[in-house]
């Protein structure tokens, strides 16, 4: 789901956050394709909220919400 310019750390997280990336090829038409990130995001923060709630897990999430919306941010502006 990421570009292969997008470097990933040891354990398998996006640490590359480079502006020239041409997010042409990541554009789909369908039903769920963002949805079905958000959803997921909830999820994960739903399991977080009901036992997991430590530093660490939250950190994480926290981490990957922001990423969705670099990744969001960054495909509106290559649109423009």
């Amino acid at each position: 789901m990421s570009p292969p310019s997008r470097s990933q750390d040891s354990q398998g997280y996006v640490c590359g956050r480079e502006s020239d990336i041409d997010w042409n090829g990541y554009y789909y038409n369908g039903n769920n394709g963002l949805t079905l990130v958000l959803t997921a995001l909830q999820w994960w923060r739903d399991l977080i909220s009901n036992g997991g709630d430590d530093d660490k897990n939250v950190a994480e999430w926290e981490c990957a919400v922001d990423d969705v919306l670099w990744v969001i941010e960054n495909m509106k502006i290559s649109l423009q």
